[in-house]
């Protein structure tokens, strides 16, 4: 059973063309001429019967599929927005309870066993050894609850809050908040306001730092106490931050820098003007930040205060890392690198190679991002600290993702998404969740692709993530264009635009005009299109965001392409692959080639189209990019089934073949199929 579809249009042609020949029959006087043009009558009109037209008979010349490349980048960009996993400001919890740990320290009578015990607790904690503070913390505990009198539960409930702090400094957010919550309860009983205002400080920032900063910031606002005054505004504006209120973060730590001017604290200074550089930097405003992160850095460099020194470093390297400067980046990173190594801080260690492995793995260098992931996560595991843990292994799945490995990509999302659930650390886990879904969105299961996603949004959105559920609605509008649903696309995308312009996040605002762009280019409204990533451009060129530039000159070639204005298409893409070439972001240095080529076959220029092909396979190759590489056979067997080659055409279309069916691409495979069935026909006929 099959159905006939008929082309009209071939068949009005191939009509044509037969009642032409009877036209020339009928005036024909020789008796040869009259056959041959019979015949050709006839075999017009079979032709339009059969739904073909005389270009169907030979191999089509390649285009590439409507948005392919737009596909391509936007849906890869859209994961490394949400998944890109690199420190998030952590609340200020230490120096706010080492406020009231000072002043217990000095006022503790050492005649005491629970009061030796406690001293020697908090000296741990302040060599950072948490892990056997919390040891003897919980074994002194044991010993005063078994003898619980009134006279020692103000020793109980101070070592609740030093038993908190070792949770919290290690990770362990949820315990922290309960810790933190009994020795409230113990402060209260004991009517000391000291011991009570550290103990609530401290349940405000094991809340936030479960992501629940709306929770931490009702707790802040009741707290009135002027001996923590800096530190609750700090942390605060921290709340803030993470939920998108930027204008309010920016007064609170205002407040703060006023504070600390009139008290002429130097180091509260560079800590508010670092912070101040963060919302900047979270808006988009990269040269804002430089120069507060720079007036910062002034300061700890002349306190000599190295550890205030590598954070403004680590910062300044990640407003590069922005920008795709990854040069500047990476010296930024080293040269914070080599403070933590001098200092000895292993977690600063652990993070600052981290950085450096995002760098690696945005340039393509997989095994040299793996090695540098693997260092960070050794140190990581040996401090225990299980946050960092995940962090790290979540981007170790964006190269398994990336190389195609998507069932280990699965496994260390996952790993990540058990530590992120057990610790409570929700804003992590929507991230984990979207890692999830960016990888079915990648091995082209879209419905389980959107169902993770949808469940990341959620998070984000009772979380108050303003700023990361933008994210993951471009993701979700991701889907729908692959879909063809345009409409649904355009909805969300818009979504997007519109939190990222009240958050006023320019970054925010040029992707979602990209995105835009991609979906009329879709549907062929090249003039919409154009004025959409035109937008982009201009402000992705003010904020000097190479990458997203290069991503945004490759879209207008592509519109340049669709309308066959060849050279036009060529000098924008040749703008993009430079580019790509000094970012040395070979991923797309490689789609650009592609492309290029596609131009050269259009134009009958073989032999041009297959160098610029080899070059793209040898990229491909190095990368372990398995989906690109098949991609990349599939059109060298078309250059060669184009040059009647069809023995190479029909091996070189077997190779995509195994390799589409390896990774399950199904829509791929069918065509291939077809391919390799055409060759075979045409093979045979010769």
């Amino acid at each position: 059973m099959f159905t006939l579809r008929v082309p009209w249009k071939n068949l009005a042609a191939c009509v044509c063309c037969f009642v032409i020949a009877a036209c020339l029959f009928y005036y024909q006087q020789s008796a040869f001429l009259q056959t041959m043009i019979s015949l050709l009558g006839l075999f017009a009109l079979i032709l339009g019967l059969l739904g073909l037209s005389l270009g169907d008979v030979l191999p089509k010349r390649p285009r590439p599929s409507r948005g392919n490349r737009s596909d391509e980048i936007i849906v890869k960009r859209s994961y490394r927005e949400g998944q890109l996993e690199r420190e998030e400001l952590r609340y200020v919890g230490q120096k706010a309870i080492d406020k009231y740990v000072d002043g217990m320290s000095k006022s503790l009578r050492p005649e005491t066993i629970s009061n030796v015990e406690l001293t020697r607790v908090v000296e741990l904690i302040r060599q950072d050894k948490y892990d056997q503070a919390e040891v003897e913390a919980r074994q002194a505990t044991e010993a005063i609850e078994r003898s619980r009198t009134t006279q020692n539960t103000l020793e109980l409930g101070q070592l609740y809050l030093v038993r908190g702090d070792a949770a919290f400094n290690t990770g362990r957010f949820v315990e922290a908040e309960q810790l933190y919550g009994m020795s409230l309860e113990l402060a209260r009983e004991a009517k000391d306001e000291s011991l009570s205002t550290a103990a609530y400080v401290g349940v405000g920032i094991a809340k936030g730092s479960q992501g629940d900063d709306l929770g931490a910031l009702r707790i802040f606002d009741r707290i009135q106490n002027a001996t923590y005054t800096i530190v609750i505004l700090r942390n605060k504006a921290m709340a803030l931050l993470h939920v998108g209120r930027y204008d309010e973060a920016a007064e609170a730590y205002d407040q703060n820098l006023k504070i600390s001017r009139k008290l002429r604290d130097q180091d509260g200074i560079a800590v508010s003007l670092h912070q101040l550089g963060v919302i900047e930097q979270a808006k988009g405003n990269y040269d804002e930040a430089k120069r507060l992160y720079n007036e910062s850095l002034t300061i700890e460099r002349k306190l000599g205060n190295w550890s205030g020194i590598a954070p403004t470093l680590n910062q300044l390297g990640l407003v590069e890392l922005d920008r795709g400067n990854y040069d500047s980046a990476k010296e930024l990173f080293r040269q914070s690198l080599e403070i933590q190594r001098r200092t000895g801080d292993q977690l600063g260690i652990a993070l600052c190679l981290n950085n450096l492995g995002i760098i690696e793995m945005n340039r393509g260098n997989y095994d040299t991002a793996t090695e540098l992931y693997h260092q960070a996560l050794e140190i990581a595991s040996k401090s225990g600290d299980q946050k960092r843990i995940a962090m790290i292994t979540g981007n170790l799945g964006i190269i398994a993702r990336e190389t195609g490995n998507y069932d280990e990509a699965r496994r260390l999302f996952n790993q990540g998404r058990g530590i992120y659930e057990k610790l409570g650390s929700r804003p992590e886990l929507a991230i984990c969740l979207n890692n999830l879904g960016a990888v079915e969105h990648a091995a082209g299961n879209s419905d389980e692709a959107s169902r993770l996603y949808q469940l990341s949004l959620n998070l984000l959105r009772q979380l108050g993530y303003h700023s990361k559920a933008a994210n993951t609605l471009r993701n979700l509008g991701d889907i729908a264009s692959n879909r063809g649903d345009w409409n649904e696309a355009v909805r969300l995308y818009n979504e997007s635009l519109q939190i990222s312009e009240k958050l006023q996040d320019q970054s925010g605002i040029a992707r979602s005009l990209h995105s835009l762009g991609i979906v009329e280019q879709h549907r062929e409204n090249y003039d919409e299109a154009k004025r959409l990533y035109d937008q982009s451009l201009q402000i992705r060129l003010k904020l000097g965001e190479q990458l997203g530039i290069a991503h945004t000159l490759h879209q207008l070639a592509n519109i340049e392409y669709f309308r066959r204005n060849y050279d036009d298409a060529k000098r924008l893409y040749k703008q993009s692959l430079d580019l790509n070439q000094k970012l040395g972001n070979q991923s797309d240095v490689a789609s650009s080639l592609n492309q290029l080529a596609r131009i050269e076959l259009e134009n009958d220029h073989y032999g041009e189209a297959k160098k610029l092909l080899d070059q793209c396979l040898e990229i491909y190759g190095k990368l372990g990019k398995q989906l690109e590489i098949a991609g990349t056979i599939s059109l060298l067997a078309l250059l060669a089934e184009v040059q009647h080659d069809f023995d190479v055409a029909a091996k070189l279309y077997q190779e995509a073949y195994e390799i589409f069916r390896k990774l399950g691409e199904k829509s791929k495979l069918e065509i291939v199929s077809e391919s390799i069935e055409r060759v075979r026909r045409q093979s045979s006929g010769r």
